[in-house]
């Protein structure tokens, strides 16, 4: 508990935290594991890369990932300045919602996202 605490303490680091702590089923897990959707806590480390510009002259893992490995098919989204923000809230709206039972892919967020 102690070293997560500290790790924590430094807001610049970039980490997304599940805000719920769950042991299920008690009998059969000890240990406590982090389960979104119940309240996630965002690093200023995480929102600062969120929110940068991507540069894929600077950034190459990250557009390699978003060009050939993302399964969403995000790349044909991706236009020069966007950051990651940009690139989600571009999905979701290009995706046709309400023909739902068409889908071949979809995009779920917990509701208190």
């Amino acid at each position: 508990r102690h070293e997560r605490h500290e790790l924590y303490r430094n807001s610049s680091i970039p980490m997304a935290i599940a805000g719920c702590m769950v042991r299920s089923p008690i009998r059969d897990i000890h240990l406590t594991i982090p389960f979104g959707g119940y309240g996630i806590i965002l690093s200023k480390g995480y929102l600062h890369q969120v929110l940068q510009p991507i540069d894929c002259a600077n950034m190459r893992s990250l557009c390699h990932t978003i060009r050939h490995v993302a399964p969403l098919k995000e790349a044909s989204l991706l236009r020069p300045g966007m950051n990651i923000a940009d690139l989600v809230r571009a999905y979701a709206t290009n995706q046709p919602y309400a023909d739902y039972r068409n889908w071949t892919v979809g995009f779920c967020l917990h509701s208190d996202w």
